[in-house]
């Protein structure tokens, strides 16, 4: 189930660029450890399990697909059909002409180089 959601790194610039949308699962931290992913629900609640810090929400990889469409319409990413992506930009802020980013991207990366346009 991991694997559906992107990874902490990214969680946190997605945060830095604004991405507020309702999640079930957040990385959190207990000092100085490394994030865990943590899905609202399957943990009990304790005196010790509230001693942790939560850094960001964790999205699923389509809540990110679909906020760009809906957040940032001049950035999208686009699948191909051999499962890499590809970023498209408008050229101008009031152009309906796209430009590639360049390269084909893993999904990670094309958030990545997508969250460098906004």
């Amino acid at each position: 189930m991991q694997h559906l959601f992107v990874p902490f790194e990214i969680a946190l610039k997605l945060k830095d660029k604004g991405f507020k949308e309702l999640c079930f699962a957040e990385y959190r931290q207990w000092d100085g450890s490394d994030p865990w992913l943590h899905i609202y629900g399957c943990v009990g609640a304790g005196t010790e399990y509230q001693r942790f810090t939560t850094e960001c929400t964790a999205p699923l990889y389509q809540q990110v697909i679909t906020w760009f469409k809906t957040q940032n319409p001049k950035v999208f990413l686009l699948e191909n059909f051999d499962e890499y992506w590809d970023v498209w930009y408008a050229r101008g802020t009031n152009s309906t002409a796209y430009t590639a980013a360049g390269g084909h991207f893993d999904l990670n990366g094309a958030i990545e180089e997508a969250l460098k346009l906004i």
